[in-house]
Order: C-alpha cells, then sequence, then structure tokens
C-alpha cells in the first residue's frame, strides 16, 4: 500500500519519521501520511516508520491520549497543558493518572503501575 506524503507530495510506503518531523501511515481512513492519528490510534514507531494503529506493537509500549503516540514512558504532569501525571498500565496498556485496584504508581525508572513498591519506596 501506497500513502499521499504531503511535503514531497509524493507517493511513498513508508511515510517519514525522524526527530524533526513525525508522521504515520493512516491506513484506516486516508491513505495519508498524517502528523497526528485518528481518534483511537496511535502514533507507533516502534518499527522504524510511523505508523496509525489501535494497539502498540513494541514491547512495553504504552498508549499516551493526550498526544495520541505510542511511548516507552508515560509522561509526567505539565502545568502548562494541564496535564497529570501517568503511569504505564500493563492491564491496558494505557498510561494513566491512577493506577488499577492492587497496583502501585511507580514514579522511579519506567513509570509504571506495579503490585510491588521497590526497595526503599511503599505503597500509599
Amino acid at each position: 500500500m501506497m500513502f499521499a506524503e504531503n511535503i514531497t507530495q509524493s507517493c511513498v510506503y513508508y511515510c517519514p519519521y525522524n526527530s524533526t518531523y513525525l508522521s504515520y501511515s493512516d491506513s484506516f481512513k486516508t491513505n495519508r501520511c498524517v502528523t497526528k492519528c485518528p481518534d483511537l490510534y496511535f502514533g507507533d514507531n516502534s518499527t522504524g516508520y510511523g505508523q496509525c494503529l489501535s494497539a502498540c506493537t513494541g514491547l512495553n509500549f504504552f498508549r499516551d491520549n493526550t498526544t495520541q503516540i505510542c511511548v516507552f514512558t508515560c509522561p509526567k504532569s505539565n502545568t502548562t497543558l494541564g496535564t497529570v501525571d501517568t503511569f504505564g498500565d500493563n492491564t491496558t496498556d494505557m498510561c494513566v493518572s491512577k493506577c488499577p485496584f492492587g497496583y502501585f504508581a511507580q514514579a522511579e525508572v519506567n513509570r509504571t503501575c506495579v503490585r510491588r513498591c521497590m526497595d526503599g519506596t511503599w505503597g500509599n
């Protein structure tokens, strides 16, 4: 399948994805390279090129609803954007502001929900 790429105005097999230009192939709606995926889809670049997917394919990647991107580490709060701390929930593969019952938010290391806190920390 080929996708319409706006910058070069050409048809491409893979949408360009690098540190300055993020684009994802939207094969679900328009067959175009897009800078933000449609609702309910997340930009996943774990394969080396961007795709809009309903679930992240990379190991230990979480869907971030704020950016609609698959992330390895869920984002911290940002007062300018009005966002709250989020943590990776392995039961849903989503970034969540509150971990599910029986799990605790582990802010150190990779910001995930864990059943047992790391040594030197405790659940609240």
